[in-house]
């Protein structure tokens, strides 16, 4: 007979698969997105419309934009480990509880806090990744003249 400490794992462990499943997902869309974006840009020798110091200027632009994406990056992945470092914490405390309804009700709250952390830094990512589309467009745009 499977106790209920055996279900509550085996569902936890089911939670988690679906969150990578989504979490990959999430990824390959992000990057089919990327892949359409980069074909829509018109390539500079079709143009024929770029001098020296045009390119150079471009290089800045996107340099910076680059930049600026990497530093928006860091700071979400950041903010991503010192909310995993909590949750570890917050899971450990949940082992203290006194009997199984407390325990179980303790991680009900967790699981549904950290479920919704992870929604909002999937959020978080979806907003920067169309920011920095834009920003990419907006560069390309420039580009073509």
């Amino acid at each position: 007979m499977v106790t209920q400490m055996e279900a509550t794992g085996k569902w936890f462990e089911q939670v988690c698969n679906n969150f990578r499943k989504a979490s990959e997902a999430g990824l390959r869309l992000q990057q089919d997105l990327f892949k359409q974006a980069a074909m829509q840009w018109p390539n500079v020798s079709e143009t024929g419309s770029c001098n020296t110091e045009q390119m150079q200027a471009m290089e800045k632009e996107w340099r910076e934009a680059i930049h600026q994406m990497l530093e928006r990056h860091r700071t979400a992945l950041n903010a991503s480990y010192e909310a995993g470092i909590k949750a570890l914490d917050e899971a450990f405390d949940v082992t203290e509880a006194k009997d199984f309804e407390s325990f179980r009700e303790e991680w009900r709250k967790l699981f549904q806090k950290n479920f919704e952390m992870l929604k909002n830094m999937a959020e978080v990512n979806v907003q920067e990744y169309k920011a920095t589309v834009e920003q990419w467009m907006d560069l390309a745009k420039k580009m073509t003249g």
